[in-house]
């Protein structure tokens, strides 16, 4: 439905809000932060929807807070990370499997439901029910269930965070299947995430001489890999940062993710305190960002200035410091976590998705880490 555009975006999320009103029967506890800022949120998105918005984008908005919301005061950390983790490791395997039949059979592949062409190129989308495989394309990459590797690797990382820094029985097997998915989607954005994932583990006081082996072993298969790989798949991964440092010309994608920064920072100084609405953003981001606006943070500033910026970076970087916290990093182990988690959200725009709402709202109330490490 979401690949193929089978549903509008506003039946989509409606379909998601209906999935997610049953947790609602489920409610123990209620917080108070969490209630406050929903409120809050609720407010001024209506009043930005009376200036500037129209009905289906403030909607489409909304649904995606509510569920948040929803899901943190319904389901706890602990459930929510061991559910989220398995679903990941299972999505993680079959990938691997679509993803190697594709390069041995492509032509196999091809005989799948087709559902579309990747923008105006000759790679074809097609579905392989848990999993998306694009034919023709110039790499084969693991795509997952998104037909972005970018936002596969984003959510994969999520899952490789919680296995190998806060998981106690040491999965092996299921965090190097999380690994491997991640590797194949030679995406920027999984293999930096995932070397400061790495080195976070180092840092870690109480972590067992086993997951400090473990994480020692996959650096070194990455180093092993970087040396193996072909110079086109090299550049494929990391041309995405020539001209950052130097006077080389910018890769395309890479000026894409500059532009998702520079132009909506010019639009939220425009107007810090109520940014520009989000109607006016979806036309900065079609014409001036080439539909990629991809920077989360930056976007909440441009579309209601601090009034959503401020506590919605807030709230999830306190999520991320308790994180830091209970793992009992030192401060530039804690500095490194803030970075990793800032940019795991600059890449891939979260701003209608409600995974970043889940953080958020855990950030408002006082969750234990304790039996986490029991997944």
């Amino acid at each position: 439905m979401v690949v193929a555009g089978a549903l509008s975006g506003v039946m989509r999320i409606c379909l998601l809000l209906a999935i997610s009103f049953p947790l609602l029967f489920f409610v123990k506890q209620i917080c108070v932060q969490s209630v406050g800022l929903l409120l809050y949120l609720t407010l001024i998105i209506v009043l930005s929807a009376v200036r500037d918005a129209t009905l289906d984008n403030t909607i489409m908005f909304l649904i995606p807070i509510y569920i948040g919301f929803i899901v943190t005061n319904t389901i706890g950390l602990k459930t929510l990370i061991r559910i989220f983790s398995n679903i990941m490791v299972f999505l993680a395997g079959y990938s691997l499997v679509i993803y190697l039949l594709t390069v041995i059979f492509p032509g196999l592949m091809a005989m799948l439901p087709f559902i579309g062409y990747v923008y105006e190129s000759s790679a074809s989308i097609h579905d392989a029910f848990f999993s998306v495989c694009i034919i023709n394309a110039q790499f084969v990459r693991n795509y997952g269930i998104a037909w972005e590797p970018g936002a596969f690797a984003l959510l994969l990382s999520i899952a490789v965070y919680y296995m190998i820094l806060f998981e106690r029985n040491n999965k092996v097997v299921k965090t190097l299947i999380l690994c491997c998915a991640v590797l194949t989607t030679f995406s920027t954005l999984g293999y930096i995430v995932l070397v400061g994932i790495l080195f976070i583990a180092f840092l870690q006081k109480q972590k067992s001489v086993k997951i400090r082996r473990l994480a020692l072993t996959i650096i070194i298969c990455l180093i092993v890999l970087f040396l193996l790989l072909p110079k086109s798949v090299k550049d494929m991964v990391f041309s995405k940062l020539s001209g950052i440092f130097s006077d080389e010309d910018v890769a395309y994608t890479t000026q894409a993710r500059l532009n998702a920064i520079k132009y909506p920072l010019i639009e939220f100084l425009k107007s810090p305190l109520w940014g520009i609405g989000y109607d006016n953003f979806y036309e900065v981001n079609v014409t001036l960002c080439d539909g990629v606006a991809t920077n989360t943070i930056m976007n909440w500033f441009a579309v209601l200035g601090v009034l959503l910026g401020g506590p919605c970076t807030y709230y999830y970087l306190k999520f991320i410091y308790k994180n830091a916290q209970f793992l009992k990093l030192p401060w530039y182990g804690c500095i490194l976590l803030m970075l990793i988690a800032v940019f795991l959200v600059s890449t891939e725009s979260l701003l209608r998705i409600s995974l970043i709402y889940i953080i958020i709202f855990y950030g408002t109330q006082n969750v234990s880490f304790e039996d986490i490490g029991s997944l």
